[in-house]
């Protein structure tokens, strides 16, 4: 299969992808690090904890940080390996060496 066609493949599947969920109500646009910090919390607040001890590694370690931004105040501690801070998630393997 040529890298063109290839690439064709995917972009027909991922617009199929999207219809699809789109079709069936869900906003895509809420699939972001600020709704899971929020869900984080509203994840506490159902469980009745004052506080929360995140554990995180790469994505993980970079939704502590935001939570930490955001609700530092409900936080109790943190650990976080291979971090991932909050201006260097990578998506694209061309900006990854």
């Amino acid at each position: 299969m040529s890298d063109r066609r290839y690439i064709e493949y995917h972009r027909d599947a991922l617009r199929e992808c999207l219809a699809f969920w789109r079709e069936s109500g869900v906003d895509l646009a809420g699939y972001n690090t600020v709704e899971n910090t929020r869900d984080l919390d509203a994840l506490r607040r159902h469980l009745g904890a004052k506080k929360i001890v995140l554990w995180g590694t790469s994505y993980g370690s970079h939704l502590a940080l935001a939570a930490l931004k955001e609700m530092e105040d409900r936080v109790e501690r943190v650990v976080i390996s291979s971090a991932e801070g909050l201006d260097q998630t990578v998506k694209l393997p061309a900006r990854t060496d």
